[in-house]
């Protein structure tokens, strides 16, 4: 979910392979090579010895060390091989980031002639911890004060052009105000208009026509919101809509 902040912006989990010792590995470097005893005419290799109580003794106390030692370097190696693998990594969970987000965007609006200096506003999202920067004009020392600030705080940030500061988008507002139904908005009624939004540079209108336009709904649009621009000096989208209830 994406908040929008104006006036009136960890790696997965690391996983490592295992160590290459581990499990059968080390008992393979381990153990020594199988060797044959003579007995009653047959080679047994000392593998087989373990539990034959006919065994020499020796045999059988060189195997059942051998198998113990086995066991215990297989241990070592799988505990290992498990303490190798770091922890995963963690983000802050979004109530956190939407309080840095908050935070970030507070110590924007107190910098002094921000607005002025090219900052519009800050489209936020706490599930990714990020921020978008909505600028007009070159970036500055104020630009980057805001970024190094929002890296202090483990805030993303990108910043996305646009072409109207926000003394624009408020005059193309106030002046959008007194058109509905006069001048090019003499058959639509102006319910709300919208001066900033993540995704259109200028301003959307939010309205109804008042007789049903002959030329279809999508075609007055257009041709509304080029006399619409051509009037206020900002670009306008025309959307339907947009009655705004007092609660």
């Amino acid at each position: 979910m994406r908040t929008i902040v104006r006036a009136v912006p960890g790696t997965g989990p690391v996983t490592a392979d295992p160590h290459p010792w581990a499990g059968r590995h080390v008992v393979s470097a381990t153990c020594r090579p199988a060797r044959s005893i003579p007995r009653q005419g047959k080679n047994m290799a000392f593998s087989e010895t373990a539990g034959d109580p006919s065994a020499p003794p020796a045999v059988k106390r060189w195997s059942r060390r051998t198998i113990l030692a086995a066991a215990v370097l297989t241990g070592v190696a799988v505990t290992a091989g498990a303490a190798a693998e770091p922890a995963p990594a963690t983000r802050p969970d979004s109530t956190v980031m939407q309080n840095r987000l908050s935070d970030l965007n507070t110590w924007i609006l107190t910098q002094p002639d921000v607005h002025a200096n090219g900052y519009v506003a800050s489209v936020n999202d706490a599930q990714t911890g990020s921020t978008i920067l909505l600028w007009h004009g070159e970036a500055n020392q104020t630009q980057k004060a805001i970024t190094e600030k929002a890296a202090q705080l483990g805030i993303t940030v990108t910043v996305r052009q646009r072409k109207y500061s926000l003394a624009d988008l408020t005059r193309g507002q106030k002046a959008l105000h007194g058109l509905s139904g006069r001048g090019p908005f003499a058959n639509f009624t102006i319910n709300s208009t919208a001066g900033v939004t993540a995704d259109f540079d200028g301003i959307i209108v939010h309205g109804d026509y008042i007789d049903p336009p002959a030329r279809g709904r999508t075609e007055a649009d257009a041709v509304l919101a080029a006399a619409a621009s051509q009037e206020i000096g900002v670009t306008v989208s025309i959307q339907p809509g947009g009655i705004i209830v007092p609660a």
